[in-house]
């Protein structure tokens, strides 16, 4: 059985949830067309 999580702990779960949902819904779809006009993709290997 997990122990439940502090304050302090739900409220860093909390916090990196709503970063990662702002990135995904602000940041991703804006900056994917941009992407290959801007850097040149290169095969690393």
């Amino acid at each position: 059985m997990l122990s439940q999580p502090t304050h302090d702990e739900l409220a860093g779960q909390n916090l990196v949830q709503s970063l990662r949902m702002h990135i995904f819904r602000n940041i991703s779809p804006n900056t994917l067309g941009l992407a290959p006009k801007t850097y040149k993709l290169r095969r690393l290997g």
